[in-house]
């Protein structure tokens, strides 16, 4: 039984899945300042892109290039797991490709990417993220790396 001043794990668990799916909403939405807003100022990000620095100012400004890039790009949570302080969670990624990305010209394609993520958050705040995409599939769509032979996606 939780005391006065405890929160009962399972507002916690509802709080992250919560915040996690506003933060979504915000992406969807352009918001890039809003979306980041989940995050700790001081929050530490394992799994970004090389050349892009692990700490918040990186993050906002891989971000805001990749909206640059793939404007009205579109997450969509797959599936989220919250155990605790941690979140892990299953996207996909979609968008057209109508800007500069990771120093490809725009192609127009539209293209399709998955991912997972681990969040540890400290109250309200990611403290701590981890982030597996497939950037791989993701440049063999816009046609910067070839597909390997027999290679399917799905």
């Amino acid at each position: 039984m939780a005391s006065f001043f405890e929160v009962p794990e399972g507002v916690v668990l509802m709080s992250i899945h919560k915040s996690m799916k506003r933060a979504i909403e915000h992406f969807n939405s352009g918001n890039i300042s809003a979306y980041l807003d989940i995050y700790d100022s001081k929050c530490t990000i394992h799994g970004v892109p090389p050349g892009s620095s692990c700490d918040m100012e990186g993050a906002r400004q891989f971000y805001d290039g990749l909206i640059a890039a793939f404007p009205g790009a579109h997450l969509t949570l797959e599936d989220v797991l919250v155990d605790g302080e941690k979140a892990a969670c299953r996207y996909t990624f979609r968008g057209t490709h109508k800007g500069d990305f990771m120093g490809l010209s725009p192609t127009g394609k539209m293209v399709t990417m998955t991912g997972m993520t681990i969040l540890h958050f400290s109250g309200a705040k990611c403290i701590e993220r981890w982030n597996e995409a497939d950037i791989m599939g993701l440049m063999q769509q816009l046609g910067a790396v070839p597909a390997a032979s027999g290679a399917t996606r799905g």
